[in-house]
């Protein structure tokens, strides 16, 4: 190729950058799809590596199919954001989130609005996003996909430099509640007293002192302090709902998946040692270590 054709080549793909249409399908592919995320990241942390390139793909497959199947390939994508940001949100390893597909038909989704509400409007926007490349398609065709697939990947680059300060760091060393206050199945059962543990599930702790002064003053009034002596304190995490359970109740780190062939483990409340010999799919009831509602994600 000579230097004219070189000059040539370049200004043709200068044109075609400068084109509306090719901004329109980085619009389309990347912003439209990603738009909801984009506007709560100041106030919601969950990283989607992997979403906006895979909005991006879909789109530019979409303009090879049908205009039906646009719609499916969308909706199909939507899921799979969706799956993944609820496995972010509940700190749940790859593997473990496929195990836990199975329990999926436990969740009455249409009990929560929440639930509701999430799921109508990621496909809302899937659908959304579909209905544009079909109405642009002619216009897609003849734009560079170079912008589209540069936002599609800085978007994620942005996302974890943003929030990098509030990434969870994985825990150095084993710490719960109950260990630091001296606390695990040998020296409970050798008191053969009744004990009542109760675990409630949060999202962390308040950062503003107010907000803890103020959730500290529960605990402070005189008849509490007159039955009970409270204690409070902070603690490493690892993991989801059942991640808690395990590190209380068994004083190590794991989730359901680690307790499912299990013959013999030691955790609250019974005594260290006992053998459970039933196969079962979940924490046997007699353990009373419930693993409620769908593993990982109660």
């Amino acid at each position: 190729m000579n230097s004219t054709s070189k000059k040539s080549a370049s200004n043709d793909m200068l044109k075609r950058l400068a084109q509306p249409n090719t901004w329109l399908l980085a619009l389309v592919a990347v912003v439209v799809p990603n738009l909801i995320f984009l506007l709560a990241t100041p106030y919601f942390l969950v990283y989607r590596l992997v979403s906006p390139p895979l909005y991006f793909l879909a789109a530019m497959i979409s303009l090879w199919l049908r205009p039906p199947f646009v719609y499916v390939l969308f909706g199909l994508v939507a899921i799979i954001d969706l799956s993944l940001v609820v496995a972010v949100m509940f700190y749940l390893p790859l593997a473990t989130a496929f195990h836990t597909i199975r329990y999926l038909a436990s969740i009455d989704v249409a009990a929560s609005a929440f639930y509701i509400g999430a799921i109508s409007l990621f496909l809302f926007n899937a659908l959304g996003t579909a209905w544009l490349v079909n109405r642009h398609r002619k216009a897609l065709c003849a734009a560079s996909p170079l912008p589209a697939a540069i936002l599609a990947a800085a978007l994620p680059v942005a996302d974890g430099y943003v929030n990098r300060l509030y990434v969870k760091q994985p825990a150095s060393h084993f710490e719960s509640a109950m260990a630091l206050n001296g606390l695990d199945a040998e020296s409970i059962t050798k008191r053969g007293r009744n004990l009542l543990i109760v675990i409630v599930e949060g999202l962390g702790s308040f950062s503003d002192p107010g907000m803890k002064a103020l959730l500290a003053s529960k605990f402070e009034s005189a008849a509490v302090k007159a039955g009970y002596s409270v204690l409070s304190g902070r603690s490493n995490f690892e993991g989801s709902t059942t991640s808690a359970e395990s590190r209380e109740l068994c004083g190590r780190w794991g989730n359901f998946t680690d307790y499912l062939r299990a013959e013999q483990y030691d955790c609250l409340p019974l005594p260290k040692g006992v053998s459970l010999q039933s196969p079962t799919t979940a924490i046997p009831a007699k353990c009373s270590i419930e693993m409620s509602g769908t593993p990982g994600l109660a």
